[in-house]
């Protein structure tokens, strides 16, 4: 990829935001997560929608991860590679 949005830590496992759009996408996922109960109130939905918009927020965010990444293996790093 060109200019991913995610690359892989330095230290431990996983990806992080490296530039803006993966910073902006990173804040729209905690403002979903945050809002999921507010809007599940306000709509006066049954309670089993909160965990399964949880589950369907986080797994677009995970795909997003995966195909905005650098495409680099997510293992374990101890700051060398």
């Amino acid at each position: 990829m060109r200019n991913p949005w995610f690359g892989v830590k330095t230290y431990g496992i996983g990806v992080a935001p490296k530039n803006l759009a993966g910073w902006i996408s990173t804040g729209i996922y905690c403002f979903l997560m945050v809002s999921t109960p507010v809007v599940r109130n306000y709509f006066d939905c049954p309670a089993w929608m909160i965990p399964l918009g949880y589950i369907l927020i986080t797994a677009a965010f995970l795909a997003l991860l995966f195909i905005k990444g650098d495409g680099k293996p997510w293992r374990w790093r101890q700051g060398h590679d």
